[in-house]
């Protein structure tokens, strides 16, 4: 079967097109797992600040 130029450059074009889709959900899947781990590690962080709060105000208190 002959394929004319222009049905293969369409369908190339259409197949481009879905792979870049793809990558773009990929891409802003893993964007959204990288947001949600700076947020866990904000979290962390400042319950770490807060502790250290507490003993340093624990220990004053008991000193």
């Amino acid at each position: 079967m002959n394929i004319p130029n222009t049905m293969m450059m369409k369908a190339n074009s259409r197949f481009g097109a879905m792979r870049s889709e793809a990558g773009f959900a990929i891409m802003s899947g893993e964007a959204v797992v990288a947001v949600a781990i700076v947020q866990l590690r904000l979290e962390h962080a400042a319950d770490w600040v807060h502790l250290s709060r507490l003993r340093e105000r624990s220990a004053q208190s008991a000193g």
